[in-house]
């Protein structure tokens, strides 16, 4: 058995310290081989928005991104290779840095088929309280197979290696990679989430909402659930049926790919409609050109 370690931060920063010390955690209750990638250390290219990939899988033929001469292969390698995956980034401005994101556009395509359910665990460290949505976004930024089995959330750790002053947050992560470490030995589907936090969506596991009219809707999974208020504290219940129907489930991802095929279609039948109106538009100022970089 293997686990991966990704990390987005700085050369021994704090989320690498995190890193490390779920991983010796994980380590000690697996046994499993790890290894760590520094995801700063990689070259990758944007997602360009071609769509060629999304095309290629309406087809039903193999998917294959038009970027070419980057590390996003050896990435995805390791990432379709182990057999759980710890992710810890530092946060920017309430969110992980759009270096993840980016990452996240090219290889989530990619891996949505080929990859093996697995388990998994996220880490996010910020420098203050502006935290709000590390946890959520850098969940997004995982492949939907991985199943979250905690994650941990750390504010107020700005310099380089501060986070070693928390007793508690180093604790955690250890206990967070022990987590990780003893279900990998249990089937995929008896392993539960085991978070101590706030959540309100029981399928990311998120504290985050967005108002539907008399529903709250995770945006994350695309359920509806009604609030309830018991004994003071709110909750959300979600019915059987958006449990099942959520986005990243198999109805979810079939309507999903339907519409992008439907999408595609109305495209390539407006298409000649579509070049002669862009004339007007290429017709119009051209976009600046960057001057030179200086070379050292």
């Amino acid at each position: 058995m293997s686990i991966l370690g990704l990390h987005c931060g700085r050369r021994m920063g704090n989320s690498e310290i995190l890193l490390k010390e779920a991983l010796m955690g994980a380590e000690e209750r697996s046994g499993a081989d790890v290894e760590i990638i520094r995801l700063m250390d990689l070259t990758i290219k944007p997602c360009t928005g071609c769509e060629a990939c999304a095309r290629k899988r309406s087809r039903g033929e193999e998917m294959e991104c038009v970027q070419k001469d980057d590390h996003l292969s050896f990435l995805l390698e390791k990432l379709l290779q182990c057999d759980a995956l710890i992710l810890s980034t530092p946060v920017y401005v309430l969110t992980p840095p759009g270096f993840l994101k980016m990452v996240s556009d090219r290889v989530f395509r990619l891996a949505w088929a080929p990859l093996k359910p697995k388990v998994g665990a996220l880490i996010c460290v910020g420098g203050t309280d502006w935290v709000n949505l590390a946890l959520p976004l850098a969940n997004l930024c995982l492949p939907r197979k991985i199943k979250i089995v905690d994650q941990q959330l750390v504010p107020y750790s700005a310099g380089p290696g501060q986070v070693l002053m928390n007793d508690g947050a180093m604790a955690n992560a250890r206990r967070l990679g022990r987590r990780v470490g003893e279900a990998m030995s249990l089937p995929i589907e008896e392993v539960k989430y085991l978070g101590e936090g706030e959540e309100t969506c029981p399928l990311c596991h998120s504290n985050l909402l967005r108002l539907r009219g008399e529903f709250v809707e995770c945006p994350l999974c695309d359920i509806k659930g009604r609030i309830e208020i018991k004994g003071g504290r709110i909750s959300v219940v979600y019915s059987d049926e958006e449990l099942e129907g959520w986005r990243w489930g198999g109805s979810g991802t079939q309507r999903h790919h339907q519409e992008i095929r439907e999408t595609h279609q109305a495209y390539d039948k407006d298409l000649p409609e579509i070049r002669e109106k862009l004339k007007r538009y290429k017709a119009y100022k051209s976009c600046l050109v960057p001057p030179p970089l200086k070379t050292t």
